[in-house]
């Protein structure tokens, strides 16, 4: 994990270290819910720069919705440093005057992508699925 990040998560969980306290703080997990309906299919989580997907037990039981196409292995628990891009394509582009100027008011560190997609990630047009953080 980069220094960058670590101080990102940090900041956003309110852990920043000083000078006066040099005690570093493991960051803590932050969790969020994929939902259809009622139905949770999984839970995507970051935690020391790693990210982390895995289907809910109730998902793997029920037959009417099939697997995401990123996430074809329903035993198993995906990590990567990097973001998919059927998370990251929630959070709309920072290039937009709008946008830029929401983060800047409820200063949201643009490169906080945990934050970002705590923002703005709930609802997509790319497919019908909600996420929210727990």
């Amino acid at each position: 994990m980069t220094p960058k990040i670590i101080r990102t998560m940090r900041h956003w969980l309110g852990r920043e270290t000083s000078k006066e306290n040099p005690v570093e703080l493991a960051p803590s997990r932050i969790e969020f819910q994929l939902t259809y309906g009622s139905l949770l299919i999984g839970t995507l989580g970051l935690q020391n720069g790693v990210w982390e997907f895995a289907y809910s037990d109730e998902f793997r039981t029920q037959s009417k919705i099939r697997s995401l196409i990123e996430f074809p292995d329903m035993a198993r628990t995906y990590r990567t440093e990097e973001l998919w891009p059927f998370f990251s394509t929630r959070t709309p582009s920072l290039k937009q005057t709008a946008v830029r100027a929401l983060i800047e008011k409820e200063h949201i560190d643009p490169n906080d992508e945990a934050r970002l997609l705590q923002r703005f990630g709930r609802r997509t047009i790319a497919n019908p699925f909600e996420l929210a953080a727990s």
